[in-house]
């Protein structure tokens, strides 16, 4: 353990503090030094507030900290070299965690680690489902998890009734193999559609139709209710549609 000093920018003196453990934030909290003062705990964020980089305080536990009350959030300054050394423990502490996630994935990729999930009942989430950010990502970027809401991840129940709940990464991709190339080649088609009307553009120097489709009638004093629109693509490759009322 490291004990340092602080100086406040407050008339409170010195404090000897000694420095218990360190724990990475995430997307909702920010990086936490547990600290031991006079005996005591403490969790604080280790931030940037106003331009100054400190363990910040909350008024509501300064009188635990300072033994007084104060009316205001306090941030301690930290000496440079002390700063230094947590900011690199703390970007340590980032690659280390983030050359664990690569590694994980790729075991789960291939296939050292089966995923298994679990069934939730509910509302409005009901049904199979997982908490793990590196499983949720990958599932969802197969097509078989949805977001619910901000409630949770739902994941396709036909695929679970063909694998169970302990797959493999690689019995997913199987899965979504026909319904991936499906896509792929629905993609390659209208790209090639696409090119075909651009080079047909260029070359008479005319808008060429590329899509068409309906849409309510955005105008409520016309007595209709669907809209055409079409989509062109023009000679210098932008896409403008036109809005056609049918009566």
């Amino acid at each position: 353990m490291e004990t340092i000093e602080f100086v406040k920018e407050t008339p409170l003196g010195k404090l000897g503090i000694e420095i218990s453990e360190l724990k990475l934030g995430n997307d909702h909290h920010f990086d936490n030094v547990t600290l031991k003062i006079n005996g005591n705990d403490f969790q604080l964020d280790f931030l940037f507030e106003n331009g100054v980089k400190g363990l910040k305080i909350y008024k509501a536990e300064t009188e635990k900290v300072f033994g007084k009350k104060l009316d205001k959030n306090v941030m301690l300054t930290l000496p440079g070299e002390i700063k230094k050394t947590l900011e690199g423990k703390f970007e340590l502490m980032k690659a280390e965690k983030e050359a664990a996630k690569n590694l994980r994935i790729e075991n789960l990729m291939h296939g050292k680690e089966k995923i298994i999930v679990r069934y939730q009942e509910g509302s409005p989430l009901s049904g199979w489902t997982i908490y793990d950010e590196e499983i949720e990502k990958l599932l969802k970027n197969l097509g078989l998890a949805k977001d619910v809401d901000g409630w949770g991840l739902l994941i396709d129940w036909q695929f679970i009734a063909k694998v169970g709940e302990k797959f493999t990464y690689s019995q997913a991709l199987g899965y979504t193999r026909p319904e991936r190339e499906k896509a792929e080649t629905v993609k390659k088609t209208k790209e090639e559609k696409f090119n075909k009307a651009l080079a047909q553009a260029k070359e008479t120097g005319k808008p060429v139709v590329i899509g068409r489709y309906t849409d309510d009638c955005d105008n409520p004093d016309e007595e209709c209710s669907v809209d055409t629109i079409t989509e062109y693509i023009y000679p210098d490759g932008k896409i403008r549609t036109t809005r056609q009322h049918n009566w």
